[in-house]
């Protein structure tokens, strides 16, 4: 059984405007990814 998934979404410039928004435009590839393992303790992290 697969104990971890990798999930990745891509940015959007969907409220594009001045400031950070548009100094994220210059990134690489921008987006956010989350890992999720099982793990054998007890309770969420």
């Amino acid at each position: 059984m697969n104990r971890e998934v990798t999930v990745w979404a891509p940015a959007t410039v969907a409220n594009l405007n001045v400031g950070f928004d548009s100094l994220g435009c210059a990134l690489t590839n921008p987006g956010e990814k989350m890992v999720v393992r099982m793990t054998d303790d007890v309770g969420v992290v």
